[in-house]
């Protein structure tokens, strides 16, 4: 994210799993590349957290987007 921990970012109350590769919290919608090293978890940009959600495998959408 931006080298701050992720209990810093993440809103751990309201964290919860989407499906496929995205979770949210009160605050932002976030996407998990996983990798040999357990992976990364980036806030998918421009995401409304209200209208988002899971399109089968890969991707998703929102009120403005699909992803």
């Amino acid at each position: 994210m931006d080298g701050r921990p992720l209990n810093k970012v993440i809103d751990t109350a309201s964290f919860s799993y989407l499906g496929s590769s995205f979770y949210k919290d009160k605050n932002h919608v976030y996407t998990h590349y996983v990798m040999v090293d357990g992976g990364n978890f980036w806030i998918v940009d421009n995401a409304d957290v209200k209208t988002f959600q899971v399109l089968g495998s890969c991707y998703a959408k929102d009120k403005n987007r699909i992803f």
